[in-house]
C-alpha cells in the first residue's frame, strides 16, 4: 500500500511536467517553435480546444461531463439544470476565445475581432482533431529518434515572403557543403495529417504559422523540416552541427531572417541592403558604403539582444567586410570594423597600437 501511495504521489507531482511537455510537443509539431508570446497564446487555444468537446457533451449529459472534467458530482451540489446552463455557456464561449487567442497570436492579423470569434468554432474543432493526431504520432516519432540516437534542434528561421523554396535551396546547399548529399521533398504524409486538418478547418487563420505545403531537406542521418517561422533539425548531433556551420557559406540570410528580435531583424535588413548596393555599384561611392557599414555596425554593438543573435549578426557583418576586401573596395591593412587597438600589438610595445585603425578606401583621396 505504501508503494502504491508513493507512486501515486510521484505521478501527481510529475503530472504538470508531463502535460507541459506533451503540449510543448504538440505546438512544435503543428507550428514549429514559436516566439514566447505566440507560443503562450497558441498553447492556450489548444488547451481550450481539447476541453471544448467535453463542454459540448455537458450540454446534453451534464452528469457525465461533471465526472469527466471535475471528477466530482457537481450536479448533486448545484443541480443538473444549473450545470447544464454552465456547460452551454462554456460550449458557446470557448471557441470564441480560441479564435481571439489565435487572432492575437498571428503576426499582422487581418480581420476584426468579431470575425475572429466566429471563425473560432471551426478553428477549435480543427485544433482538437489536429492535437489528437499529434498526441498519437509525435511520441512514435520521438521514440524512433531515440532508437536511432538522433537529437532534435529548433533553429529560428523565418523565410521572407515568397522565398520558401529559396530557403530550402540554401539549406540543401549547406548540407552539400558539409559533405552530406541533400534531397528536397515533401514531408511524409503522416506528419501533415494534423496540419492539413487544422489548415482546412481554420480557413486561413493559421496561415502565419502553417504553410500551404511543408517541405524538408534530408540526407543520410539528417532531416530538416522548414516551417513558416522555424526549422526543425533532426539527426546525429555532429552532422547537425556541421550543417549549421555551413549556413554562413550560403545566401540563407538573403532569403530568411536568422534572428528573432525586431532590432536585430532591422540590422539584418540593412546588411542585405548594403549587399544590394555593393552588387549594383561595386567600387563606386565606396566611401559612402563603407561609412554606412561602420555606422550600422556601431548601431549593432548597442543592441540589447541575446548572445546567439548577436553572434549571427557579427558573422553577417564580417561576411560583408570580406566582400569589401574581395572587391578591393578597402585595403587589406584597413579592415572597416577593426577600429580598436590590437591587444597583441599593444603588449609588444607598438607605439601605433593605441590609435584606431584608419579606414582606407581604395581609390579615395586622403586629405
Amino acid at each position: 500500500m505504501a508503494i502504491i501511495t508513493f507512486l501515486f504521489s510521484f505521478l501527481s507531482r510529475k503530472a504538470g511536467d508531463i502535460v507541459q511537455a506533451v503540449f510543448g510537443w504538440s505546438v512544435s509539431a503543428l507550428f514549429g517553435k514559436l516566439p514566447r508570446k505566440q507560443n503562450l497564446l497558441v498553447t492556450g487555444a489548444l488547451v481550450l480546444s481539447l476541453a471544448w468537446p467535453f463542454f459540448v457533451v455537458g450540454t446534453f449529459y451534464p452528469k457525465l461531463a461533471n465526472w469527466a472534467i471535475a471528477m466530482a458530482p457537481l450536479h448533486d451540489w448545484i443541480g443538473e439544470t444549473a450545470m447544464r446552463g454552465i456547460w452551454i455557456g462554456l460550449a458557446v464561449i470557448t471557441p470564441m476565445i480560441v479564435g481571439l487567442l489565435v487572432h492575437f497570436a498571428a503576426p499582422n492579423a487581418k480581420g476584426n475581432k468579431l470575425s475572429a470569434m466566429l471563425h473560432g468554432y471551426p478553428l477549435a474543432l480543427g485544433f482538437f482533431a489536429a492535437t489528437v493526431v499529434v498526441l498519437i504520432t509525435v511520441p512514435i516519432v520521438k521514440v524512433a529518434s531515440l532508437v536511432r540516437g538522433w537529437s532534435e534542434e529548433h533553429v529560428y528561421l523565418q523565410p521572407q515572403q515568397g522565398e520558401y523554396e529559396d530557403v530550402l535551396a540554401a539549406l540543401a546547399e549547406a548540407s552539400g557543403r558539409a559533405g552530406f548529399p541533400p534531397k528536397v521533398d515533401d514531408v511524409p504524409g503522416y506528419m501533415v495529417i494534423a496540419t492539413t486538418i487544422m489548415r482546412t478547418m481554420a480557413k486561413g487563420a493559421v496561415s502565419a504559422f502553417v504553410g500551404d505545403k511543408l517541405r524538408r531537406v534530408t540526407s543520410d542521418g539528417v532531416q530538416m523540416y522548414l516551417y513558416p517561422g522555424d526549422m526543425l533539425m533532426r539527426g546525429k548531433s555532429a552532422k547537425l552541427a556541421h550543417i549549421r556551420a555551413m549556413f554562413s557559406r550560403t545566401k540563407l540570410d538573403s532569403h530568411a531572417y536568422l534572428v528573432e528580435h525586431e532590432d536585430a531583424k532591422h540590422v539584418q535588413d540593412e546588411l542585405q541592403l548594403l549587399n544590394k548596393i555593393l552588387d549594383a555599384r561595386g567600387a563606386d561611392d565606396a566611401a559612402e558604403t563603407v561609412m554606412r557599414f561602420r555606422n550600422l555596425y556601431q548601431e549593432m554593438m548597442r543592441l540589447d539582444i541575446p548572445y546567439e543573435q548577436w553572434a549571427i549578426l557579427e558573422s553577417m557583418a564580417r561576411r560583408f567586410e570580406r566582400r569589401l576586401l574581395g572587391m578591393h573596395v578597402v585595403s587589406v591593412d584597413a579592415m572597416p570594423l577593426d577600429v580598436e587597438a590590437d591587444a597583441s600589438r599593444a603588449n609588444n610595445g607598438d607605439p601605433n597600437a593605441s590609435a584606431p585603425a584608419a579606414m582606407r578606401v581604395v581609390g579615395a583621396t586622403r586629405h
